[in-house]
């Protein structure tokens, strides 16, 4: 992390803080393992698990035990899936615990319509990990030799509170060519609500929300033939665009009653642009993401709650003018590079990354780590494939 923040605040209006970090050295260590078994054509079923290393960020008092090396298990797949190739259409049902990514070309910023959460307004990142972690179910129909399909999800929350309630989403794609590929995607957050002990009945209905997603990508090499030169990913141009909710109910007394165009509310859209520049078969992928979010608001997860709304921001007014105007622009530089079972990957990047925290007052964090405009990382990766 060359440089950006850990904690939620500023010591100081000037932006001084005891909380900022600067070429702060992390190393990641990680095991992934992967069992498919498909004893017909028709059905798979995959359960894998990961294993991972790290040494966690600190701050303020620590206790010994908080400077060794932490490990973490977890299982990001465990599915079944179910897929039928009819005369007229195909059928695809996945249930379980899945990974999905409504926008597969985005490298590291992007895929809104569950990378995001309406109330409060938050969108996020994970270094080298593009997907949304689901549980439950998808289905999916492929029309026209899959040129057109379409999908229905139904999931459970399971990663922020409050937790289990349940998303319902829609979603078209249509690839015509090898030219053209466009989706549209809408997302009715916290649809239908379980009721938890962790939030206040009073606070559940902000929750709730809309979320439309599109996306385009363009990959102009087949209109000139066999262009021998460039890689199977080179100069592919890729878009996204989003709404998260219409409406607002974070009360921050320097936000501006949201502007709209075309009733779409412009505080709540982000913008992505992506292309992968040329490599010339010396690189796989050199991909640059450029994002704009003109969101006044602090992207942290946690500030619909009593805890956080009451935060008082009258000594930070260094952050209340870089959340309306400063830290609306977002990059990425992504290169990736294979040699045979080898892999490697390095990422340069001013993103919404959340660092976990560990002290003994057992302070989290759940706002962006890179919230600054001079705040950014890199990251180096060697992967061997089995």
């Amino acid at each position: 992390i060359v440089s950006g923040i850990i904690g939620d605040g500023m010591d100081d209006p000037q932006g001084q803080s005891s909380n900022e970090i600067y070429k702060y050295w992390q190393n990641f260590g990680e095991m992934d393992v992967y069992v498919t078994a498909r004893p017909v054509d028709w059905y798979t079923s995959r359960v894998g698990f990961i294993i991972k290393t790290f040494l966690p960020l600190q701050y303020g008092a620590m206790n010994k035990a908080s400077y060794y090396m932490d490990y973490r298990t977890s299982i990001p797949v465990a599915e079944g899936i179910f897929n039928w190739n009819f005369e007229k259409f195909s059928l695809l049902i996945e249930s379980g615990l899945f990974q999905y990514n409504f926008n597969p070309q985005i490298k590291n910023l992007g895929n809104y319509l569950y990378r995001s959460t309406v109330h409060p307004l938050s969108v996020q990142t994970m270094v080298d990990y593009t997907w949304a972690d689901m549980m439950g179910m998808r289905a999916q129909v492929g029309l026209l030799e899959d040129k057109v399909k379409i999908e229905a999800i139904l999931n459970s929350i399971n990663d922020y509170p409050p937790w289990y309630d349940w998303n319902l989403g829609f979603t078209g794609s249509y690839k015509p060519n090898k030219i053209v590929d466009a989706g549209l995607g809408i997302c009715m957050a916290h649809a239908f609500q379980v009721g938890n002990a962790t939030v206040p009945d009073s606070l559940q209905k902000l929750f709730k929300g809309t979320k439309l997603n599109a996306r385009v990508t363009l990959d102009p090499k087949p209109l000139f033939g066999e262009l021998s030169l460039f890689g199977p990913e080179d100069l592919r141009i890729y878009g996204e665009a989003a709404v998260l909710g219409f409406t607002d109910s974070t009360d921050y007394p320097w936000v501006e009653k949201t502007k709209k165009i075309a009733g779409l509310p412009l505080q709540r859209m982000p913008l992505l642009l992506g292309v992968n520049l040329p490599a010339f078969k010396i690189l796989d992928v050199v991909a640059l993401e450029f994002e704009w979010f003109n969101s006044p608001y602090p992207n942290d997860w946690f500030g619909a709650f009593p805890q956080a709304r009451a935060r008082d921001f009258s000594g930070h007014l260094w952050e209340v003018e870089n959340y309306r105007d400063k830290d609306n622009f977002k990059w990425s530089i992504y290169l990736k590079k294979c040699l045979q079972k080898f892999e490697i990957r390095a990422i340069f990047a001013n993103d919404h990354s959340i660092y976990k925290v560990f002290n003994l007052e057992s302070v989290q964090c759940f706002e962006q780590s890179l919230k600054r405009p001079k705040d950014w990382q890199w990251f180096f990766q060697l992967r061997y494939n089995m």
